[in-house]
């Protein structure tokens, strides 16, 4: 409108003119930010922290995918005799490989139940009862908790996967030995 200075913004395309030509550098004196880019630390620390949140799952998951492997091997170790008295009686070593492999699933399967069910039941209760934060530090109130079922089967998948590789490998040892190395054996 003529009332208004020069570099008045009259409506809002006037507006959203006169923000770009000030990003292209058509007015000097000026400079302006979107939320987005005054804010670019936050986004980008709660970006490093998901990608790190998506890390420390896993890697529980494979220190205890790794446990089941030193339990299964333990397990091996110890039924050694057993194995070898199956074996002379006829058992095919993919049926002794399969008795390791189903009890390496089970403890796997147990493990992966009870994470899902205790992982959910603290979600839920962080949900329920709420984690408050400061507002002046976080700027929100209290801790947001979105429970997505993607993410519970994407866990329990890989959970499950790792299980049972670990377990097809014990299976495997379980499977090789040789029925005479178990009955020399007095122990």
């Amino acid at each position: 409108s003529p009332r208004h200075a020069p570099d008045m913004v009259d409506n809002w395309v006037s507006g959203v003119r006169a923000s770009r030509q000030a990003r292209t550098g058509g007015v000097s004196m000026y400079r302006v930010i979107d939320w987005e880019e005054m804010n670019r630390n936050i986004f980008d620390a709660a970006r490093m922290q998901k990608i790190a949140m998506s890390l420390f799952p896993f890697i529980i998951v494979l220190v205890a995918a790794f446990n089941v492997v030193g339990t299964q091997a333990v397990v091996v170790h110890e039924r050694v005799r057993d194995i070898s008295i199956l074996r002379a009686m006829g058992a095919t070593p993919r049926s002794v490989g399969a008795i390791f492999l189903t009890q390496g699933l089970a403890v796997g399967l147990l493990g992966t139940l009870l994470g899902l069910l205790v992982g959910g039941l603290c979600c839920v209760l962080l949900k329920t009862v709420g984690y408050p934060l400061d507002p002046h530090v976080y700027l929100i109130s209290e801790l947001p908790v979105v429970i997505e079922p993607l993410t519970f089967v994407m866990a329990g998948g890989a959970a499950t996967l790792l299980s049972f590789c670990a377990a097809w490998l014990s299976a495997r040892h379980a499977a090789g030995r040789s029925p005479v190395d178990g009955l020399r054996r007095l122990d």
